[in-house]
């Protein structure tokens, strides 16, 4: 049974039993992957001010599973945290050891690009993206898109970055070639963007 026959039979159970609402729940869309974006971000500016206690023992109802390691550097588990419960189709693995898994920032451009969810920086950012500093496997650092603005060269982003200052930072309007963190006296400026959906 095709894809329009199952809709259209939803469409006419639906409407036998006088119900229209279901129809919008039941229909797969671009509205969907919006819906998507919107609750991961909400969650991230949710967190905002969520911190630390103790050296990178971040907050526990970030470790979903056995597989997310508490302490560790957290702004790849933030993320997961947020795509997770934001309902993104799928998100790297948090199994594996060094770079080779979520935890690790710069994985997530490598899994981005192995599944044909990566867009470069010159691409177009979108709210829920995660935002990727750094190019796979040298350390870097990761955060949510929670609001685009502008176009082209003149496009900013507003982020949510999770262990800045030993806790979740909500960061204003920025350009994205001009954003960067250090890490072993090196930049590493934003390279792209993982999508969730």
């Amino acid at each position: 049974m095709t894809s329009i026959n199952i809709s259209r039979r939803r469409l006419l159970l639906a409407t036998a039993a006088g119900m229209t609402a279901p129809l919008l729940l039941e229909t797969p869309s671009f509205a969907d992957a919006n819906n998507t974006r919107r609750l991961i971000s909400n969650l991230a500016e949710s967190e905002v001010g969520s911190a630390e206690s103790g050296n990178n023992y971040y907050p526990i109802r970030y470790k979903l599973n056995s597989n997310i390691i508490r302490p560790a550097e957290w702004c790849g588990v933030f993320v997961n945290y947020c795509w997770a419960h934001g309902g993104a189709t799928k998100k790297p693995s948090m199994k594996g050891s060094g770079t080779a898994q979520g935890h690790w920032a710069t994985y997530w451009q490598d899994w981005a690009k192995r599944n044909g969810r990566w867009t470069g920086l010159s691409g177009t950012p979108a709210i829920g993206d995660a935002v990727v500093y750094g190019n796979y496997a040298v350390s870097g650092h990761i955060g949510i898109v929670v609001g685009v603005r502008g176009s082209g060269s003149s496009r900013e982003i507003m982020t949510v970055e999770g262990n800045v200052g030993n806790k979740v930072t909500q960061f204003g309007w920025r350009k994205p070639s001009s954003m960067y963190v250090t890490r072993n006296g090196v930049r590493r400026y934003v390279s792209g963007y993982a999508r969730p959906v």
